[in-house]
């Protein structure tokens, strides 16, 4: 299991919002993803419960208490992951200290987005 912490900038400050739960981490985003909501995000922003607005992390998972297995990372997760050259640049300076057993790019998602562009980032 690698699990993995998304977070959220709203309202002028980073919240734990969405765990993100890679039980095959040496697959990569190719592999299953568990993907739920903190409690602490829901109850902080009931106005946002179960919309699919600016509050929710993707379209396709509204702000809800029911977590789900997906077969592989959801596509925003992409997004904010290191990707062409600025993984390969990573990889040259960081990736000596990648431990066995999990993809380069769970690796530098977890190490590397901690100021992606845009409202989220991977914290921990």
């Amino acid at each position: 299991m690698y699990p993995l912490t998304l977070q959220i900038f709203s309202d002028g400050i980073w919240q734990d919002a969405m765990t993100l739960t890679f039980s095959r981490p040496e697959q990569g985003f190719n592999g299953p993803c568990a993907v739920a909501y903190e409690a602490s995000y829901i109850r902080d922003n009931l106005d946002a419960y179960q919309s699919f607005a600016a509050k929710a992390v993707s379209a396709r998972l509204p702000v809800d208490f029911d977590s789900f297995v997906l077969p592989a990372a959801p596509a925003f997760v992409h997004d904010i992951a290191p990707s062409c050259a600025a993984k390969r640049f990573l990889m040259a300076h960081v990736g000596q200290v990648k431990p066995d057993g999990i993809s380069d790019d769970m690796f530098l998602l977890a190490r590397s987005t901690p100021a992606p562009v845009g409202n989220m980032r991977i914290y921990g």
